[in-house]
């Protein structure tokens, strides 16, 4: 009895698949154009031969923060002078060393507020399709739901004065004599850095030609739209897949089974 179970058992399973195979087609596909930025494909489940469902995943990281990236907080302290020369009985400025650091120490590097790190997007949609029977040829139309995941860095900057002296005093003789003004200033800067995930979810519309080359081959052209309910954040602008409204061409080449 095992043992005709063993037998019979896969040759069951392989009708079975056939039989769905007759039934449903399979696809699945690469985005050609992707490969630019970074990395998508798809699978698509035929229903019906007018009706499809596809599942469409997109990965794109971003270009390398640099070296002043961080994820944590960061303290640094500096000072400086500015030393300014005055006319005795007029008041004015005679001369100017401008603000000029009063050690080695120096500010932290400026750096944008946000730093882009990669963007995944995974999408839904049902397809429509319009061919003619025997014609490599065909048509479609596929309304959609999109979600986003974009990470990124949050960076914020605060500044703390801590000490502000200014000293005035005299120097020269009548009728030459001259004020020497000289103010320095310490400042504590803490620079903060965080790792965010921000979830986006959208709408999504795609309208497309697809030529068949032989019984499995296929090349696919689409324009894909899309629009997110709201933003990861309003400036700078994000990157194109984590925006409000997005439209990007597409080229994919696909296998059926």
């Amino acid at each position: 009895m095992l043992k005709r179970i063993l037998y019979t058992g896969p040759l069951l399973l392989l009708v079975c698949c056939l039989h769905g195979q007759q039934l449903r087609r399979h696809a699945l596909k690469c985005d050609l154009t992707a490969f630019l930025k970074g990395y998508s494909a798809a699978y698509e489940y035929r229903l019906n031969p007018k009706t499809s469902l596809e599942l469409q995943g997109y990965f794109e990281k971003h270009r390398e923060p640099g070296p002043d990236i961080f994820n944590g907080e960061w303290v640094a302290h500096y000072a400086e002078r500015k030393t300014d020369t005055l006319h005795e009985y007029f008041n004015t400025i005679l001369g100017s060393s401008g603000w000029q650091y009063v050690n080695a120490e120096r500010p932290l590097p400026q750096v944008a507020e946000i730093a882009p790190v990669s963007t995944l997007q995974l999408s839904l949609g049902i397809r429509f399709i319009f061919e003619k029977r025997k014609s490599p040829w065909r048509i479609f139309l596929q309304p959609g739901c999109v979600t986003t995941r974009h990470r990124f860095y949050d960076i914020t900057d605060k500044i703390l004065v801590l000490q502000n002296v200014e000293k005035i005093w005299e120097e020269g003789a009548y009728p030459n004599q001259y004020r020497i003004k000289r103010r320095s200033v310490s400042y504590q800067q803490t620079r903060t850095m965080l790792l965010k995930n921000a979830w986006l979810i959208g709408l999504r519309y795609d309208v497309g030609v697809a030529r068949k080359f032989g019984k499995h081959l296929f090349l696919e052209a689409r324009l894909s739209t899309g629009a997110h309910l709201w933003l990861p954040y309003d400036e700078p602008a994000p990157p194109r897949a984590a925006r409000r409204f997005w439209a990007k061409p597409a080229l994919l080449a696909g296998w059926t089974f």
